[in-house]
């Protein structure tokens, strides 16, 4: 029980909230839990470490008067030389090393109750372990006393109590998936087949809606649009395409790379930074996951340290797009497009920035659009290197080579408004589903807590 007590409470200190004199320094940029007592210890050891070239000097100029001590203040006071100078840079040290030397102490006073929790819960357990050796000492005596049917009959005894507990665990662990399923009865059964047979269809009608949006967005990037805006039938009329290395494509179009249209793929630098979302007037550096399937998702950031604002070079721009060069095998190569700039996010050199060519036209809006699109997607993903099977980089040469179908600049135009306007929808149906789960997880809520009575009788259905 005091093991289990020390243990509670030197997660409570690691877990919580820094006062608001403590919130220029802290851990290294990390995506691992935040720790109260790590950051304060790394804090301490930085700042020593800034110290130590002050303190030395400090030292030196104070040793004493003997030979050995040549070039302190009272060795050359002694020698009769002026020593105004070194007693001015002794001055200027101290007054610079002073309120570091203050922050430490500050540290260590706040680390002391951490510190003695450590030291309590090292005892607590060595005493633990060593009451562990007496007891099984005891027991072994105790066991060199019994029968051998005695033994026989302990054992068993000893197995019903651990198959008794298997079997609690068992019951516990599975108790919460009995009740979804419940949950799942009622919500499948709580209404009409009539109204289970509307709600079929109209899933139905939205899913053969919603392939059909991803088939025309396909046949936008391929075949593009005529002068009177539908879509080029390459059966009806193929002398409207000629051939190309990635296939058919409409006359006036061109196969080019990347680098072609991107003149320069811009990029930040790693700084330190705490695992929360930037506020007020706060930098924060983007996380990789701020990009994903063409959407730039701005409160994926981290707040960066105040020592490090000073670092961070290259802020979300308007109209552009952000890629992740660096991820898992599956992800690599996300980008998503911004549309208004974010001067107080930054990008660390993970993710890569477009810089279009201004002489080309190019809509940045329609090249995220190919960016995303998934065959395009794969050649991304196949150019990708790394030994590790966890994460792939990508090289802005590899990527600049790859080649896509380009059409005129008024055309893509003219393209990424047509894919916007089935994006927005999406969106709508998007936000609409992620209503009616809010209301869902109320309503079970009600239910479950009684809030709302449940009829005795389940709707009949209809005929």
């Amino acid at each position: 029980a005091n093991i289990a007590r020390l243990e509670t409470d030197k997660e409570a200190f690691e877990q919580q909230n820094r006062d608001d004199d403590d919130t220029d320094e802290g851990e290294e940029e990390s995506d691992d839990k935040y720790n109260y007592a790590k950051a304060l210890e790394e804090e301490k050891k930085t700042l020593k470490g800034e110290a130590k070239a002050g303190l030395d000097r400090i030292k030196f100029l104070q040793r004493g008067q003997n030979v050995k001590d040549m070039g302190s203040i009272a060795a050359l006071k002694k020698l009769g030389q002026d020593t105004a100078g070194l007693e001015r840079e002794l001055e200027t040290l101290r007054a610079v090393v002073a309120p570091v030397q203050q922050r430490i102490e500050r540290i260590d006073a706040l680390l002391a109750p951490y510190v003695k929790i450590k030291h309590q819960l090292t005892e607590a357990r060595k005493q633990l372990k060593d009451l562990s050796k007496a007891l099984l000492q005891v027991l072994w005596t105790k066991r060199e006393q019994l029968t051998a049917e005695e033994c026989r009959e302990l054992a068993l005894d000893l197995s019903r109590d651990e198959l008794e507990q298997v079997l609690c665990r068992y019951m516990e662990e599975h108790r919460q998936e009995v009740r979804a399923a419940v949950e799942n009865l009622w919500n499948k059964y709580g209404e009409s087949l009539q109204a289970i047979q509307e709600r079929r269809d109209d899933a139905i009608g939205r899913l053969d809606q919603y392939l059909k949006d991803l088939g025309y967005v396909h046949n936008l990037l391929t075949r593009g649009l005529d002068e009177n805006g539908e879509l080029r039938d390459p059966i009806r009329h193929p002398e409207q395409f000629k051939d190309s290395p990635l296939g058919r494509i409409p006359n006036g179009w061109e196969v080019n790379t990347l680098g072609s249209l991107i003149q320069e793929l811009e990029t930040g630098v790693s700084v330190n930074a705490w695992d929360r979302p930037t506020g007020g007037k706060e930098l924060g550096v983007l996380k990789t996951s701020c990009v994903f399937s063409g959407t730039f998702i701005p409160e994926e950031n981290k707040t960066v340290f105040q020592r490090d604002r000073s670092r961070v070079s290259c802020p979300a721009k308007a109209d552009s797009i952000i890629i992740s060069r660096m991820n898992t095998p599956l992800l690599v190569g996300e980008s998503g497009y911004v549309k208004a700039g974010f001067p107080n996010l930054y990008l660390p050199d993970r993710l890569w920035q477009t810089v279009l060519r201004k002489e080309t036209g190019t809509s940045v809006k329609w090249l995220s659009y190919v960016l995303n699109w998934e065959p395009v997607r794969k050649m991304i993903r196949d150019i990708a290197t790394g030994t590790s099977g966890s994460m792939k980089n990508i090289s802005q040469k590899d990527f600049l080579s790859i080649e896509i179908r380009i059409p005129e600049p008024n055309e893509q135009h003219i393209i990424a408004q047509r894919i916007s306007v089935i994006d927005e929808s999406l969106d709508n149906e998007s936000n609409l589903i992620k209503k009616l789960r809010k209301v869902k997880q109320g309503l079970m809520h009600d239910l479950l807590t009684g809030h709302i009575h449940v009829p005795p009788q389940l709707p009949e259905a209809a005929p």
